[in-house]
């Protein structure tokens, strides 16, 4: 009967270990997923900074392609 016991303290124990690796796991996801989030956010702010608006005129071309 120990035995069974012994198991069963076991298998919850590697139960344990398992879903503490996951919860890990799912911490450093959410980490990470920030982080690039913020690194987006970032790189959008600074192409909004760079981006001039202007109108090009249009470009003719012959019939070869050429203007």
């Amino acid at each position: 009967m120990s035995l069974q016991g012994g198991n069963l303290a076991k298998l919850d124990f590697n139960f344990s270990v398992q879903m503490w690796a996951l919860s890990e796991s799912i911490s450093v996801l959410r980490m990470l997923a920030e982080q690039a989030e913020k690194n987006v956010a970032l790189a959008l702010k600074e192409a909004d900074d760079s981006i001039k608006e202007h109108e090009h005129e249009e470009e003719t071309y012959d019939q070869y392609g050429e203007s």
